[in-house]
């Protein structure tokens, strides 16, 4: 599950950001299986790590950082909460994806919404959804077996154009 409802975003956003195809993985798993490291290399020989950490026991905690030859680019925390507490500062996490995500899922359905009323599409196709379950359920594969995968696609079919 940590792939399939969780890393799966990391494949998508991914392949987004940089633009490249994944083409292989491997999977380091933590003892117990939680976290677990995903390093991703793409058809233009760049590297994507990832930690998924399910079971974290402080909070629901998301981040990313791109990082160029020329500098990176990272997400902002997004907590507006600040706490103070026993000589110790910093941000407070939530429980779970609600408060990070809710209104990133409003403003999704409301492009949705609109690509419907006037046919033009918006976001991610179906096909971006076809590849990142695909590439999650071949990293599960490799979790089981040897932890390395050579991602596979085929050909993109007409049904997706």
């Amino acid at each position: 599950m940590a792939v399939t409802n969780s890393f799966v975003h990391e494949i998508d956003i991914s392949r987004w950001l940089i633009g490249s195809e994944m083409i292989s993985a491997r999977v380091e798993p933590a003892s117990g299986g939680d976290p677990l490291m995903i390093t991703m290399r793409t058809d233009r020989d760049e590297i994507v790590s990832t930690e998924v950490f399910m079971n974290a026991a402080y909070g629901y905690h998301v981040h990313a950082e791109l990082v160029g030859r020329a500098g990176t680019v990272a997400l902002a925390p997004p907590s507006p909460i600040f706490r103070n507490r026993d000589g110790i500062g910093g941000l407070a996490y939530p429980e779970n994806w609600i408060p990070r995500f809710a209104d990133a899922y409003r403003r999704q359905l409301s492009e949705w919404i609109r690509a419907v009323e006037t046919g033009v599409p918006a976001g991610a196709s179906a096909w971006d959804g076809y590849v990142a379950s695909a590439i999650a359920e071949q990293i599960v594969g490799a979790l089981a077996h040897d932890r390395e995968a050579k991602l596979e696609l085929g050909p993109r079919p007409r049904l997706y154009d």
